[in-house]
């Protein structure tokens, strides 16, 4: 065979059908699925990704790029049920499911069972939650959807562990681990692209992502006070929109409530709010420039964080809380782990780190390295190769 017949015999050509939130909604997981399926198009052209999108119950509508083939209504069961017709009708070999319980209709999203039940194709549901104390109704709907699936996909090994020892499904369908995807970002000298976003000079903390009370953005601007005592040229920058759910229940109240608390702390002019959605192309100018990413979530059952991911996969110093993802993706001296709500570690982290620039270099080394393997092109390939593996054993 000739090295040409080979290379294309080694080409994937996979049909599949992506059932997400997508963008333009602004939520964590329509931009996961917007960047995997880009990954998956790069290596898989001939087949193009198409998306079912999950529109939420209070926005009227979106104006959805050409992909998006159908929607589904969240609150709208009749939706789910045309959505699976369409599915069945196309030439879909292969389903993939992004999963979140606030993203789907129902009690604990139990809308997507006849959903999934309908369905006439192999099913691979990606979980971004898997709670450490689950519902006696979470159990329930999980295990229903693992009767269904064909694979679970889920981001950390924890979360595999917690899926076959809480919600024992060892004997139900298979649990696979894929990384987070991460951009193939250039190792860089953080100081060449403070200038790139006005802040030469400065060094650099940020917490970016939709703003929520969950992300302990509140711990960040108390720990100010005693680090621009030792490091005068510190800026905070909290970039990201407020979550939709916040605008809808209390508008910029909370955005408010933190620049309150710089003013009273006296730190106003080192903190900075870029509130909006940011364009990725920027988004990156504000990682590379970052000395030190701060994830101080509130929530330990955490077992997913796109934002901690693509401050890792850029080689970034982080600080997190103890949540689960940060504790597998930092263990081995790739970060600083703190406790939660505890404003005086965090600025004494920060100090040391500031005060011992070898020390940054070396957390630094070891985060890019990591984030290596977490590379989309990676990711996107092991996804393909278990949707092969799907579509032969349909076929059986």
């Amino acid at each position: 065979m000739s090295y040409q017949k080979k290379l294309e015999a080694k080409e994937r050509r996979l049909r599949v059908v992506y059932v997400s939130s997508y963008i333009p909604r602004q939520c964590g997981i329509a931009t996961f699925t917007k960047d995997l399926t880009n990954a998956i198009n790069e290596l898989n052209p001939e087949y193009l990704a198409e998306i079912i999108a999950v529109t939420d119950s209070y926005h009227k509508d979106y104006d959805y790029p050409w992909e998006v083939k159908f929607r589904i209504k969240q609150e709208d069961f009749s939706t789910y049920t045309r959505a699976a017709d369409y599915i069945n009708q196309s030439s879909a070999e292969v389903v993939h499911i992004q999963h979140e319980f606030g993203l789907y209709g129902g009690e604990q999203g139990e809308y997507l069972i006849p959903f999934m039940n309908c369905l006439q194709k192999p099913i691979a549901v990606t979980l971004h939650t898997v709670l450490e104390r689950p519902s006696q109704k979470n159990l329930e709907v999980v295990k229903k959807m693992s009767e269904l699936a064909d694979v679970f996909i889920v981001i950390s090994r924890i979360a595999a562990d917690r899926l076959e020892k809480i919600y024992q499904l060892k004997n139900n369908c298979k649990i696979v681990v894929i990384p987070h995807g991460v951009f193939d970002f250039p190792k860089v000298d953080p100081n060449k692209y403070k200038g790139k976003i006005g802040l030469k000079g400065k060094k650099i903390l940020m917490t970016h992502g939709l703003i929520n009370p969950d992300k302990g953005i509140e711990d960040a601007i108390k720990a100010l006070p005693k680090i621009v005592k030792k490091f005068p040229e510190v800026v905070y920058l909290v970039v990201g929109k407020t979550h939709p759910l916040i605008i809808k229940h209390q508008g910029e109240k909370y955005r408010h409530g933190l620049a309150e608390l710089a003013k009273k702390l006296k730190v106003s002019r080192h903190l900075q709010f870029k509130n909006r959605f940011m364009a990725l192309e920027r988004l990156v100018d504000y990682i590379q420039a970052t000395d030190i990413d701060l994830t101080l979530h509130l929530k330990k059952d955490q077992i997913s964080s796109g934002t901690l991911a693509k401050a890792i996969g850029a080689g970034k110093v982080c600080i997190s809380t103890p949540y689960y993802y940060a504790q597998e993706v930092l263990a081995g001296g790739r970060g600083i782990i703190v406790p939660m709500e505890d404003p005086d570690r965090v600025a004494k982290e920060v100090i040391d780190l500031f005060s011992h620039p070898k020390k940054m270099g070396e957390i630094r080394d070891k985060a890019y390295e990591y984030g290596r393997k977490m590379i989309w092109s990676n990711v996107a390939l092991k996804h393909l190769d278990l949707f092969s593996i799907l579509k032969k054993k349909s076929k059986n």
